[in-house]
């Protein structure tokens, strides 16, 4: 029949499957990802412009990295990243380079198309880092035959 043994046994093993079942709960992430997919395309959207086009994608992450090629999110469910098809310049938020993306004319930062394409290429070069952000702005600029798209 039933005995002491058998009993503690059971109560053992009951006490080793509710554990693993809290554990395995409490790995599950209370947020999801967030979707770097979207806002990899709202990026390449307003790359792809045939005009001066720019955005402001609200973002719901702790952080945000862009490199030249990609856009990775931080937040409370993961971290996540996607590809970009166009090659974006990543702003720091400081600098002439933020003043433009954040709508200001290149023509009052920069005296000539050579100063933006140096920043651009500055920048292009620093290695990327996570920034907390709430909004990333995006700009596709055509000025005097500099076409970049700055994201930051």
């Amino acid at each position: 029949m039933f005995d002491a043994a058998d009993a503690l046994a059971t109560w053992l093993g009951l006490t080793l499957v509710g554990a693993a079942l809290v554990a395995a709960a409490l790995a599950i992430p209370a947020a999801p990802p967030p979707d770097a997919t979207a806002v990899a395309a709202t990026v390449d959207r307003v790359a792809e412009s045939d005009y001066d086009t720019d955005t402001a994608v609200h973002l719901n992450v702790d952080s945000v990295r862009v490199t030249t090629r990609s856009i990775g999110l931080r937040g409370a469910g993961g971290t996540a990243s996607a590809a970009l098809v166009a090659r974006v310049v990543p702003v720091p938020p400081d600098g002439p380079l933020a003043a433009v993306l954040a709508g200001r004319d290149p023509a009052l930062v920069f005296d000539t198309e050579l100063e933006l394409v140096r920043a651009a290429v500055d920048a292009r070069a620093r290695n990327p880092d996570w920034r907390a952000a709430e909004t990333l702005r995006v700009r596709h600029l055509a000025w005097r035959g500099v076409d970049v798209v700055l994201v930051g």
